[in-house]
């Protein structure tokens, strides 16, 4: 049974606003709701609510953007999705080697020499290697990345205000790609993923073959699993298992959206 795009539907339906590939493959992707996609050629420039069906339309394009309370375009600022219109601060001036996240007014980044953290006009930096491509993750009130051991491999490291910086996860296999939701953090590491509730001791862990990336909501966190081909996996049991492969999947409050032979497409989970 289908159903028109915006309502209840039980199979995955085609989004349509957005034939359009992007240069980052990580886009599209869904943020509190909405669809930040590309234009024709490429480039991040428009967003789609996938429950009030709305559309808005950037000031300025761009290759790559940040994902928080909005959407930060380093040298245009934050785009204000209720004003439509981009706060005049914060600004980046740096080169930055992976998107920025926000939670609340702060947002942090990466580039290759370190960890930033920016507020408005007022910023702090701390000496680092992050590893490129990973943005970092708002752990509750602490920035979890992705550092460079040095050695080829990858580890996890955490930064708050009252315990400065230090090792998270590391050792002989690389902890990669670290998304979080609250008090929830995942993030691959070998063939497993790790899960881990702030108020716990210790992580809970999956055993998976991550193709492309994790997403998370409050709910679960979900993954492309390379199987015979490639389907939809997610620690709550959930498959989501069809012909063909299932690409780049991103959550919201039980909406899932993946690329399915450069269609994107939507599926409500929660139905």
């Amino acid at each position: 049974m289908f159903f028109l795009l915006g309502t209840l539907f039980a199979e995955p339906v085609p989004i349509y606003p957005f034939p359009y590939s992007c240069i980052d493959p990580r886009f599209p992707t869904l943020h509190k709701g909405w669809v930040v996609g590309c234009n024709p050629q490429g480039m991040i420039d428009q967003v789609y609510h996938v429950e009030s069906m709305r559309s808005q339309r950037l000031f300025h394009s761009s290759e790559s953007i940040g994902l928080g309370e909005g959407l930060f375009q380093e040298q245009h600022g934050v785009w204000n999705l209720q004003k439509h219109e981009y706060d005049d601060f914060p600004r980046i001036r740096v080169e930055l080697n992976a998107p920025l996240r926000g939670t609340g007014k702060q947002w942090a980044y990466t580039t290759e020499s370190s960890l930033g953290i920016v507020q408005g006009r007022q910023s702090m930096s701390i000496d680092a290697h992050p590893r490129g491509w990973y943005p970092p993750a708002w752990w509750g009130d602490r920035v979890v990345w992705v550092e460079d051991d040095g050695s080829g491999g990858e580890d996890l490291w955490m930064y708050s205000v009252s315990e400065g910086a230090s090792v998270l996860r590391g050792g002989a296999v690389s902890q990669r790609y670290p998304v979080a939701n609250d008090i929830f953090l995942a993030w691959i590491e070998g063939n497993q993923i790790g899960i881990w509730n702030q108020n716990h001791q210790e992580p809970r862990f999956i055993n998976a073959s991550v193709v492309d990336r994790l997403t998370m909501d409050s709910q679960r966190v979900c993954w492309s699993q390379r199987g015979e081909d490639i389907d939809i996996h997610c620690s709550d049991g959930f498959i989501l298992q069809r012909k063909g492969h299932q690409l780049w999947p991103s959550l919201w409050n039980g909406i899932l959206i993946f690329r399915e032979s450069n269609q994107l497409m939507m599926y409500k989970m929660d139905e």
